[in-house]
Formats: structure tokens, sequence, C-alpha cells
């Protein structure tokens, strides 16, 4: 018989998990969104830890860190090869509180792998605009301007493939509607190519948040870029900017993607000539009379009423006074079926300089 004693096991973890607390101040129970660099969308804390014990500290330390913002630390007060073992958790801070925790367990001797890069973003579904926690734009996006707020057009242009882009909007277009309560989830993967011309692979998860000063779209987004095989190959969106492009080259006019339900212009396929060229990073303001004629426009080409609207605009944006007079058409993009109750809901929309001034009651 050998007198060989065997090591004993080191329990310490190889990965993070990465935890929403996204709807934490709805009532909603923590979610894992990724074990490393594996996506776990919206899954049981339990289900992903190894003893009672460990569940139990990794409640306290999500707990502390959503009071705190700050990292904490909870042993687990385990028995043999866990004796030694203890929860750390880490903030994942977003624009308006913690969004997330990474969470670690292992020997208090041991050194925790490197923490996943997790960005974090708060959509206003009234102002249109996104706010990025801190790190986002530089680690996610490739910018480092110093701004944290931004238009979707400046986010989504960097987009190189979104599968689940329509379900995304229907998403977006339900809670604008009312048609859930806060709390409601949603996962995806998007390849993009940043500012810095680096590709990379996000996990998104996000969650609504309806609060007293509206409604949100607060999310995480998980930079899972290690372990790409290869880029994706040429998306619908990337050939849609090219052929936009290539079609408008001697337009003296901007291409965009619209969304007829929401009115909110999701990116520019072509930059608007000047003034107009504001619109890729600020959203304008519509007089009223403008915004009453292109809701009625939107509403048309909804109901199948009509395909195409030609209207003559008067907008401004924030980092200016004075209105400015612009010509927009507004395309749907498909075909209504009398087979259901199916119309386009997307749309492209041209603007440039207007010929006509509008009416400006």
């Amino acid at each position: 018989m050998s007198n060989e004693t065997s090591e004993p096991v080191d329990p310490s973890w190889d990965d993070w998990l990465v935890i929403e607390t996204l709807g934490y101040a709805d009532g909603f129970e923590p979610t894992v969104v990724a074990k490393g660099s594996g996506k776990r969308p919206f899954t049981s804390v339990e289900r992903r830890v190894d003893t009672v014990k460990t569940f139990a500290a990794i409640k306290k330390v999500v707990a502390r860190v959503m009071e705190t913002g700050d990292t904490e630390l909870e042993p687990t007060y385990g028995h043999g090869a866990y004796e030694r073992v203890a929860v750390l958790g880490v903030p994942i801070t977003g624009p308006s509180g913690v969004f997330g925790v990474q969470i670690w367990a292992g020997n208090t001797d041991a050194m925790p792998p490197p923490a996943q890069s997790v960005g974090t973003f708060e959509f206003d579904v009234e102002r249109q605009v996104t706010k990025h926690g801190p790190g986002h734009d530089e680690q996610i996006l490739g910018l480092a301007d110093g701004r944290d707020t931004r238009t979707l057009q400046e986010i989504w242009k960097h987009f190189d493939r979104f599968d689940d882009e329509e379900a995304y909007r229907e998403f977006l277009d339900a809670l604008a509607g009312d048609q859930f309560s806060s709390g409601e989830n949603f996962a995806a993967e998007i390849f993009l190519t940043a500012a810095d011309k680096v590709q990379r692979r996000i996990n998104m998860s996000v969650r609504a948040r309806i609060t007293p000063e509206g409604r949100r779209i607060v999310g995480l987004l998980h930079d899972t870029t290690e372990g790409v095989r290869k880029p994706p190959g040429m998306s619908d969106r990337q050939i849609a900017r090219a052929a936009a492009q290539l079609a408008a080259e001697d337009a003296n006019a901007g291409l965009a993607q619209m969304d007829l339900n929401t009115g909110i212009v999701f990116e520019w396929l072509k930059t608007p000539p000047a003034p107009f060229d504001q619109w890729e990073k600020h959203n304008p303001e519509f007089n009223k009379h403008s915004a009453e004629t292109l809701s009625r426009a939107r509403f048309k080409i909804l109901s199948g009423v009509s395909k195409v609207s030609n209207l003559a605009v008067t907008l401004r944006f924030p980092d200016g006074d004075d209105w400015l007079l612009g010509e927009m058409t507004i395309t749907a993009i498909g075909e209504a079926h009398s087979s259901d109750t199916k119309t386009p809901r997307n749309a492209l929309v041209q603007i440039g300089e207007c010929a006509t001034p509008p009416m400006m009651w």
C-alpha cells in the first residue's frame, strides 16, 4: 500500500461569474448572465455555485455591493478544502448606480483571474439618448473623447452584426407602448468594429426600468471577444451601408433607418449634409407643426395608407438656436401583407436642404 497522500483539491474558481442586478430595485433576484466569457442569460445564481455556503456568501456580498458600491469580501465558513474559501464581489458600475456584480470564490491566498470587461448603459426612451457607465466608451466602442452620453446613431454605426435586432426593436416598441412592466429582460449577441478598429463580440443583457422620470432600458455589455475564432461574415447591415453610400453618392441628402412605431432613428447609413450632419450626435427638436406632420406621416405608412411620404420640416439642434428648414422623405421598407395584420415597421429616411420653406404653425 502506498504511503503517498494526495494533494488537497483547490476549490478556487477559474472564472468570474457576471451577475446582473438590473432589476434589483424592482424586487427581481440577481441572475447570472455569464461565467467567464461564456454566456448564461438570466440563469439562477444557485445553479452556478458548488456549495450551499458559497451561495449564501454570494447573496450577502451582492447585497453589500449594491448598498456600498464597493468591493466586498465574505468568508464561506466551509469545511475541509473549503475552509479558507471566501467570496469576492466587485461592482459593475452603471451611469445611475450599481448595475451588476462580478463574483469570484477561492482560497484567501489564491490569485483571482483577471476580471471580465463589462460595460454598462442606460437608454432614455423619451429622449432617445444613451448614457454609458465608467470606461464603457473606451473599452467597448474604442472612443476616448470624454463623452458619456450619445445618440443611437453614434453607437449603432459600429455594429457589424446584430442577428436579434428585430426582436430588440420589438422589445423597445413594447416598452415605449407600456406593454409590459419594469424588469422585463432581453439578451443578444452583437459583433462590432470599434472606433479603434478592434473587432469585438459583445453579449448584451438588458432589463426594462420604468420610473417616475420615464422609461429606460438598462443593460450590461460584456466583451467576450477572446475565444472568437474568426470575425463573422459580411452581414446585411454592412451590405446596406455600402449600398447606401453608392446609391446616394451624388444625392445631397443623408440616409437613415427609422423605426416607424417609435420614430427612433437607429443609424445613419449615409451622413446628412451640413447642417443636418449634427443629427449623428444630437437628436433634433422639431417645431410643433413639423412634429405633428411627421407623426401623421409615420402613422399613414404604418397603417398601410401610403408607402412614401415627402415632408418639409423645421427643426433645430441643441447646440444652436436657429431653426433649420429641411426636406424629408420617409420610405417604408417591405410591403404590407393582406393575409395578416402586419405592416412595414421600418423605414428609410432621407433629409437635405428644403427648396420650399415649410409652414410655421
